[in-house]
């Protein structure tokens, strides 16, 4: 059968940075707001998991970020990719036609948050202290050039601005901007139960953890 064209879009916020030096600097913060539709008998894919959990800690994210008003220096940008079950292509597309309140070359970290719903179990068990340790590795690899860095929690994909074949990098939406060469980490478990089925609904999201 023929397939029916669609219209796919992203969404975009921006909250400008304050300081007249790093204001220029913008950091990226996605989620994907699409799935896989329906089955031919029309039962739905809600995509609770995979990933309306992380399109709403991206919103939350920037409802955050907004109650602090004047605090962030760098400016931030929240986008909810349309066509990342696509192969990507919201993110490519965003990618190749940059918005103007964030061109390319400004861009300096590209975070991904895809499949954060079930929860990282272990992680509500550690001491504050071992939570700080944990985003200071993430900062630190962010900075340092090399993209050999993975945890149980996320990864960072490399930065090919060389024009090199990307491999795996252009999994996820974080993929078409490190092939552009930019710092990035992907935050989720791609690994989990009911991935792309009709069971990934509300009732399989573990909100407590």
């Amino acid at each position: 059968p023929q397939a029916d064209d669609a219209l796919l879009e992203a969404i975009d916020g921006v909250l400008p940075g304050n300081d007249p030096l790093l204001r220029k600097e913008v950091i990226l913060i996605s989620g994907h707001r699409d799935h896989l539709g329906h089955t031919p008998k029309g039962v739905p894919y809600a995509g609770a998991n995979d990933d309306a959990s992380g399109v709403a800690a991206m919103v939350e994210l920037a409802r955050a970020f907004s109650k602090l008003k004047t605090n962030n220096k760098r400016t931030i940008m929240f986008v909810a990719f349309g066509a990342e079950e696509q192969a990507y292509m919201g993110s490519m597309y965003q990618a190749a036609n940059p918005v103007p309140a964030a061109p390319n070359e400004n861009i300096v970290l590209v975070i991904s948050i895809d499949m954060i719903g079930l929860g990282f179990d272990a992680w509500t068990s550690f001491s504050q202290a071992k939570k700080n340790r944990f985003a200071e590795t993430w900062f630190q690899e962010v900075y340092n050039g090399s993209a050999t860095h993975k945890d149980a929690y996320s990864f960072e994909y490399p930065s090919n601005s060389d024009g090199s074949d990307p491999g795996d990098s252009f999994d996820y939406d974080v993929g078409p901007f490190a092939a552009l060469g930019i710092s990035n980490r992907m935050i989720g478990i791609a690994d989990v139960p009911h991935y792309h089925t009709t069971k990934d609904t509300w009732k399989t999201v573990n909100f407590a953890a």
